[in-house]
């Protein structure tokens, strides 16, 4: 019997040496795979990270290529107001001149507007800053901003009227918005 019990005990501590072995093996598996996962996380999150720093850098986003386009932008309704400006002058000028030749009757007595060839011309049409203003609300209408809550027809209103009609010099030529009238 003393063989018997020689041989139940080796097997038991060999039974027990491969138990320790395979859950020694199984937490080196389970180290190696939360390693592993940790791996692919920190890799996911650097790829995010550098997916984030190049379409933040992208030509229109970074803040000094928006700040290009802003200028941009404040150029061209500078330009707008000017022309604006000059046209009004220009009209005044003229009917100036023509009150001063006696020809009152193209200009109702008021270097207001002017009646030539049957076309009127008048500085009530396009007011530089109604035209400025009325610019940013096309655009605005055009980008539906209203519904971000920016609303600037409503603040527009007392300035230039009811803005779903056009100004002249949006009638006389197309909306430079695509899909608007």
């Amino acid at each position: 019997m003393t063989d018997d019990l020689m041989t139940r005990a080796q097997q038991a501590i060999a039974n027990e040496d491969a138990n320790r072995l395979a859950d020694k093996a199984r937490q080196i598996a389970d180290a190696d795979e939360q390693t592993r996962v940790a791996e692919e996380a920190q890799r996911r999150r650097e790829d995010a990270i550098k997916a984030a720093a190049t379409a933040l850098a992208a030509e229109g986003i970074s803040l000094p290529s928006l700040g290009e386009k802003f200028n941009a932008a404040v150029a061209a309704l500078t330009d707008l107001a000017e022309a604006a400006a000059t046209r009004n002058q220009v009209i005044r000028d003229q009917a100036m001149a023509l009150l001063a030749v006696g020809a009152a009757d193209l200009t109702g007595h008021t270097s207001e507007y002017v009646e030539v060839g049957g076309n009127r011309y008048t500085i009530h049409d396009n007011k530089p800053a109604v035209l400025v203003a009325r610019a940013c609300a096309v655009v605005a209408d055009a980008l539906d901003l209203q519904a971000s809550g920016i609303n600037l027809t409503t603040t527009l209103n007392p300035a230039s009227g009811p803005l779903w009609r056009q100004t002249p010099a949006e009638e006389a030529g197309e909306s430079p918005v695509v899909g608007l009238p």
